[in-house]
């Protein structure tokens, strides 16, 4: 897949959300339940940013101040779940004026947690050295569905720990950069003409979507499961590159690579 970066062990803080992405992961990596709108990834290394994990009190919040960040305001104390296993949990009793649920997990064996409410999809890849480690920040679900529980998906034995919190969420507008682009974090109201990417080490730069799309490889709308998985074999190595940039969608800075061991955010000296 030229598209995803698969998550390495160290899962300590970076993840990404990519509204260009999550189109394959939805035909490549379908649940049995129902399509997703959204599936957020764990990683590290090199990230595009988005609205739903940049603000709202995260650890990224404090690295990065960018246009079209979230803002949270808590309603609710975390409440603290553990499991084993796939199961439904009862939300129970949102607070007056609750827009988004709040979720961190935490491994506690190795194995995959996938986590969905109302069609979004949270996913945290646990390898042998990452228990104990929590998600930072703090991956949001819209309460906009009207689903009172969150379905917990994991494999038979596998046990894990999540905590959630009711906010109330609102985003901030986008830039315009002089050559009347807009810049910032891909959020609920999609996604700008420049999106914003980072490193693990606080690096921001901006890539041009339009780019990037001209760079992936999808698969046929009617491909079957057969025809999706030799897909996925035909472009498991593809590495693509485009340009990034400053926020004036002008000068270049860097580079942003997707796909390989080494994608990411790599900035030129």
């Amino acid at each position: 897949m030229s598209t995803i970066t698969p998550p390495p062990s160290d899962v300590e803080v970076q993840r990404s959300v990519d509204r260009v992405g999550e189109d394959l992961f939805e035909r490549l990596r379908e649940r049995p339940r129902h399509p997703l709108r959204r599936r957020v990834l764990l990683g590290i290394g090199g990230f595009t940013l988005a609205g739903a994990l940049v603000g709202g009190g995260g650890a990224m919040a404090g690295v990065w101040h960018l246009p079209g960040e979230a803002t949270d305001a808590v309603l609710s104390e975390w409440r603290t779940v553990a499991g084993t296993g796939s199961r439904d949990v009862d939300l129970g009793a949102a607070p007056e004026g609750s827009t988004w649920l709040s979720v961190r997990i935490t491994c506690v064996d190795e194995g995959e947690i996938y986590t969905e409410l109302g069609g979004d999809g949270l996913s945290m890849a646990c390898g042998a050295g990452d228990v104990g480690l929590e998600t930072s920040g703090s991956p949001t679900f819209a309460l906009d569905s009207g689903s009172e529980q969150l379905a917990v998906t994991a494999a038979e034995g596998v046990e894990w720990k999540l905590a959630y919190r009711f906010v109330d969420r609102e985003f901030t507008p986008w830039k315009t950069n002089a050559n009347g682009e807009t810049y910032g974090v891909l959020n609920e109201n999609g996604a700008p003409d420049l999106e914003a990417v980072g490193d693990s080490e606080g690096h921001v730069a901006y890539i041009r979507g339009t780019e990037r799309q001209a760079q992936l490889e999808f698969p046929p709308s009617d491909a079957t499961p057969a025809e999706l998985d030799a897909f996925n074999l035909e472009h498991a190595d593809d590495v693509t590159t485009i340009p990034a940039y400053k926020s004036d969608g002008v000068t270049i800075i860097g580079e942003w690579v997707t796909g390989g061991d080494d994608g990411g955010l790599r900035l030129f000296d």
